[in-house]
């Protein structure tokens, strides 16, 4: 075991809707700090970056996937852009956290695994069953008004793996 003091993981986020929360998990962790966060909005860009104290700024992703002074990326953009994001991520050496869905069709699915295996770097993502079938005829149904107007919600489902 070495003595030496192991080097800050520096992070970056792409999207600042749910990815402030990204942003406030890695700033929590012991030994990780989030150097930039991207988001399209200007305005929101700023908002974040201000409120979470983040220095480097930016409203084009690729600045935080080309940086090669971020060691992993959480992408929480529009689920249209994350496998692309995700390419380019792991194209330049990051480690990737990428909200759901990773991708929106089996080919880009397919790249985003290629590109991850290339890179030798890790992927994680969180779960989402916004295109299950069952839910989305759910959704179907509630928007239609078959239920009333819905205040609450609360549920749980089993499934086998």
């Amino acid at each position: 075991m070495s003595n030496q003091p192991q080097r800050e993981l520096r992070a970056g986020v792409i999207g600042l809707g749910v990815g402030e929360q990204h942003v406030i998990g890695y700033n929590n962790a012991p030994g990780v700090r989030v150097v930039s966060v991207c988001d399209i909005d200007p305005a929101k860009l700023k908002e974040v970056a201000d409120r979470q104290d983040v220095p480097g700024r930016f409203t084009d992703w690729r600045r935080i996937t080309e940086d090669p002074d971020i060691d992993v990326i959480s992408i929480a953009s529009y689920d249209d852009a994350h496998a692309e994001q995700c390419v380019s991520a792991f194209h330049h050496g990051k480690h990737v956290m990428v909200e759901k869905p990773v991708a929106l069709n089996r080919a880009d699915a397919e790249a985003v695994l290629r590109a991850q295996q290339d890179s030798g770097k890790l992927i994680t993502s969180n779960l989402i069953l916004r295109h299950v079938p069952r839910f989305r005829e759910l959704r179907r149904r509630v928007q239609s008004g078959e239920f009333g107007d819905i205040f609450c919600i609360e549920g749980d489902y089993i499934h086998e793996i």
